[in-house]
Parts: C-alpha cells; structure tokens; sequence
C-alpha cells in the first residue's frame, strides 16, 4: 500500500519540516512538503484538493501557526467536514513549549523537540510504518486479537472476549474494565465493546441502536464502546447523540482515524499484525 501524507505548517516552520519530509520520502512515503498551484488555480482550492487526494494530514503546531486556535477548536469535529468524511487521518505534532491543547488526548498527537535527532527519527519511524496499516482487507476475525491487545494497552483491565449478557442472548465482542479513584475510594467501570469491520461502507445507525440496546441490557451499569476500521455515517452520527444524550448511554466511538493514530503510537502492534515477513 503507498499512503500519501500532506505536511501542513507555518511558513516560518519550514526547516523544521523540511527534514521530516525527506527522511519519511526515503522511507517509501509519498508527502506533499511544499508546492504552488497553476496559474489561475485559487491557493486554497489547490491545498483543498491536495489533502483531499492524501491518505494522512500532518499539522505541526507551534508558536508560528497561525491558524492554532481555530485548529484546535475544529478538531474534535473535524470529521463533519468533506475532506475529512473521506477517511483522511489527522496527525497533530506539537512542537515543544507548545501547551498542548485539552482537547487532544496523548494517543491523538506526536511530540517533536525541535532540535532533537533523536525525536525527529523516532516520529519518522512511526510514521513510515503508515504505508503497512491497511485496513482494506481486514475483517472482524482479523480485527479481534488487534484490538484485544489495543484495549489492554489502552489501560483496560480484564479484557474478554465474546462476553454474554445475562439479560437477552445478546453477546458483546469483549467487555473490559477501567478503575477510577475518587474521594470514596476506587470504582471499577464496566465497558461493552463492539468491533466493526468494513471493507467498504460505513458503521449504520443499526450498530449503534443494537449497542445501546446491548448496555440497557446488562445488570450492571456499563458504558459501551464501538471499534471500527471505518466511519460512521451522518446518520449512525446523529443517533449516537441523541441516544447519549436523551437516553443517558455512555457510548465512545474509536473510528478508522482514531484506531490508525492509537497504532501508530503503539508501533509494535503495526510490526505484529500488518507487516508481512521480509517487509
């Protein structure tokens, strides 16, 4: 698979770039670092079709960005937008100094010491494994033990897999733990976990009514997460929200972007499951 990742950076950043771009192409990337449309052509139409035709978008924010605040402010919705319903990854690097923003979570970004050898070939190899994470074939079968081992990385605790619920003959693709410690001591929260794998198509609302209908039928209180190595669709969207908010439903959704940023941070699962013997 040949993956195309579109570097987006503040002009005064561009040594800074220009490195990561030439050491990911050696590795076999294709990386859009810097170009100028035909004449004629609108400047923001051209970049608009650039990232539209790549696989991954890197934005490296630092001091010089100029658009940081309202990237940050987008990104939790980034997927309502056109170039990004198209399954294109977002890969934030935060350069240091840089505060890094509430709303992206440590397995939603790269950190990158300007100067640093080291930080720079660290994040080049983590990115050059981009070309192996191909999802086009994958089925559930073959998604299972990758998220299994995801899952305990993430911090689960007690990860098992084809739980049943008592309530109904409903069985959950694994139900998993996590432990939080309040003023009252420590609370173990139960999860639901459903895995969806497309090779073409998208995750329906069906899939989120029938894991909704799935935590409503547990005895014990849980929340519920839905995997997939795809999207949802602008429907599954909605009925995700209404339920998690008419309903009272915890439900977190880890679609294809999110899945492929949470491997690529975990290197060692993409040399596992996705890299071919004599790659």
């Amino acid at each position: 698979m040949t993956a195309k990742v579109f570097l987006s950076y503040e002009a005064v950043d561009e040594n800074l770039v220009r490195p990561i771009a030439r050491s990911l192409i050696k590795k076999g990337i294709e990386v859009w670092f810097k170009g100028e449309p035909e004449i004629g052509v609108d400047l923001a139409e051209f970049i608009d079709q650039e990232i539209k035709a790549s696989d991954y978008v890197l934005v490296f924010l630092s001091d010089g960005f100029s658009n940081y605040q309202d990237l940050i402010h987008t990104y939790p919705t980034l997927i309502s937008n056109d170039w990004f319903s198209r399954g294109i990854t977002v890969l934030p690097v935060v350069f240091e100094n840089r505060k890094v923003p509430s709303s992206l979570t440590p397995d939603q970004y790269f950190t990158l010491a300007s100067n640093s050898e080291e930080d720079i070939a660290s994040l080049v190899y983590k990115l050059s494994l981009i070309k192996y994470l191909d999802f086009s074939e994958m089925h559930e079968k073959s998604l299972m033990p990758i998220i299994n081992d995801l899952l305990i990385r993430m911090g689960f605790e007690d990860v098992k897999a084809e739980h049943r619920i008592s309530k109904g003959n409903y069985i959950s693709d694994f139900v998993a733990y996590t432990s939080l410690y309040t003023s009252e001591g420590k609370v173990r929260e139960t999860w639901l976990v459903e895995v969806k794998a497309y090779r073409s198509g998208r995750a329906s609302t069906q899939v989120i009514q029938q894991l909704a209908n799935y935590i409503s039928s547990s005895p014990v209180k849980s929340k519920g997460l839905l995997i997939t190595n795809s999207q949802l669709t602008s429907a599954a969207l909605s009925s995700l929200i209404k339920i998690t908010t008419e309903r009272q439903i915890d439900i977190r959704v880890i679609d294809g972007m999110y899945l492929k940023s949470l491997l690529l941070h975990n290197d060692d699962l993409i040399m596992k499951y996705f890299v071919k013997s004599g790659e």
